[in-house]
C-alpha cells in the first residue's frame, strides 16, 4: 500500500490505478447490449484511488450544457404487418464536462480532461441523469484503456499477466477489435497511429496488422485503443 512518503505525482498515481485494471466483465444488459455497469467500474477504481490519494472532480464547462425539446413520429409495425404512428416527445440533454484528476497531497498537481456527454428521454431529469451516468462510465473506461469482455475477467487477467497465447481467447479478442475497427472506416489513420506501436512491440517488427497479434496482453491494449477512438467519434 502506498503512503505519503512515496511522493508520487498525479501521473504516477493514475498509473497505479491503471495497473490494477486490465479487463472488466460486462455485467448489465439493456437495449440489446451487454455492458459494464457504473457500479462495477467504481468498485474497481475508487478503492485504488483512495489508497494512492487522488480525487476525480467533475464539472460542467460554463455554458456548455443545454436541453433541446424534440418531437417526432415513430412508426411501429405489428406481427400482421400493420403500421401505426406514435408521436414521441423527448428532451435531448447535451453537455461539455471537465473531469479533473487531483493529487490529494498536492492539489495544484492535477490533470484536466474535457468530455462530451448526451442522452435523450421523455423526462428532463432522466435525460441529464442518464447522460451523466453513461458519460462518466465511458470516460473512466476510455481514460484507463480498460478492455471489456463477457468472459470471466479473472481468467483474462491471468492470461494477460502471463502474456498468454491461448488461441481461442486471442482469436475472440482479435474478432472484437476487428468488429470495432470495421465500424470506423473513416478513422483508418487514427487507428493505425494508435495501434501500430502496440503491435510492433508484440510482433518485434513494424506492423499495423492486428490480425497477427500474438499475446492477449497486446490484444487487450489494442482493443482498448480502438474503443477509445470509437468513443470519441
Amino acid at each position: 500500500m502506498l503512503t505519503r512518503s512515496d511522493y508520487l505525482n498525479i501521473y504516477q498515481k493514475l498509473q497505479e490505478v491503471r495497473r490494477g485494471i486490465h479487463v472488466l466483465q460486462d455485467d448489465k444488459k439493456g437495449y440489446g447490449y451487454t455492458y459494464v455497469s457504473e457500479e462495477n467500474i467504481l468498485s474497481h477504481i475508487t478503492g485504488v484511488m483512495d489508497k494512492v490519494g487522488i480525487s476525480l472532480v467533475p464539472s460542467f464547462l460554463p455554458g456548455g450544457w443545454k436541453f433541446t425539446p424534440r418531437v417526432y413520429e415513430k412508426v411501429k409495425t405489428d406481427k400482421a404487418g400493420n403500421q401505426t404512428k406514435d408521436t414521441v416527445s423527448e428532451f435531448l440533454f447535451e453537455a461539455e464536462m471537465l473531469f479533473r484528476w487531483v493529487n490529494n497531497e498536492n492539489p495544484e498537481d492535477s490533470i484536466e480532461i474535457t468530455w462530451v456527454i448526451g442522452n435523450n428521454t421523455s423526462d428532463m431529469a432522466q435525460s441529464e441523469g442518464g447522460a451523466l451516468t453513461y458519460g462518466t462510465r465511458y470516460f473512466l473506461l476510455k481514460f484507463f484503456n480498460v478492455a471489456t469482455s463477457e468472459d470471466d475477467p479473472d481468467e483474462l487477467k491471468r492470461r494477460i499477466k502471463a502474456g498468454s497465447t491461448n488461441e481461442d481467447a486471442l482469436k475472440k479478442m482479435i474478432a472484437e477489435i476487428d468488429a470495432v475497427v470495421k465500424k470506423m472506416p473513416d478513422k483508418k489513420k487514427d487507428i493505425v497511429d494508435a495501434i501500430s506501436p502496440i503491435i510492433q512491440k508484440d510482433l518485434g517488427r513494424k506492423s499495423a496488422n492486428y490480425m497477427n497479434l500474438k499475446t492477449i496482453e497486446a490484444a487487450a491494449e489494442v482493443l482498448a485503443a480502438v474503443q477509445k477512438i470509437a468513443g470519441a467519434t
